[in-house]
């Protein structure tokens, strides 16, 4: 008799554990200078909150991640945040801007009045922006510290744009 062995990944593991979550925002026709974004904020605990990003433009763009931005509170508008184990229960325990923040809640094109610190920026053009390669664009996300992924248009005319962000949660 053989004992045969399944290895996963670390990070795919916590999709099997039900801690892996997904969102995105798209724009079939976003113009010149205008921008697509995704905001949530991590909680003052002890989890850690592993991301992993992903986009694409069919014309020039900028991507950034900027950390603890300022963001008016109740601006934007609400995203459903997809664990990626679809028989799971569990909730991402990221939440929005709102005056009484919501807990496994994300929003898109919340209004920025000072970007804090970019911690990542990136050109691209006509392609996919680099993202989803854990071992070089994960970042771990800092307690207690909101984050805003934004790309912006750079063509001088409508384009269509994508942002995904995958991410696990460790410790909750």
């Amino acid at each position: 008799m053989s004992l045969i062995h399944t290895v996963i990944l670390w990070a795919h593991s916590f999709i099997h554990k039900g801690y892996s979550y997904k969102v995105d925002v798209n724009d079939a026709a976003l113009g010149a200078a205008a921008d697509i974004s995704i905001y949530f904020k991590m909680p003052n605990t002890t989890a850690r909150i592993h991301c992993i990003y992903q986009g694409y433009a069919s014309d020039a763009a900028t991507f950034e991640i900027l950390e603890a931005s300022t963001v008016t509170a109740n601006t934007g508008a609400a995203l459903v945040i997809y664990n990626r184990d679809r028989n799971s229960t569990n909730k991402s325990v990221v939440f929005n801007n709102a005056t009484v923040p919501l807990v496994n809640s994300a929003m898109k094109d919340v209004t920025i009045t000072a970007d804090g610190t970019q911690i990542h920026h990136e050109l691209f053009s006509d392609k996919k922006l680099a993202g989803m390669t854990r071992d070089e664009n994960e970042f771990i996300l800092k307690k207690n510290t909101n984050y805003v992924y934004r790309i912006t248009s750079r063509a001088a005319g409508a384009q269509a744009v994508q942002l995904t962000l995958n991410w696990y949660e460790e410790g909750v």
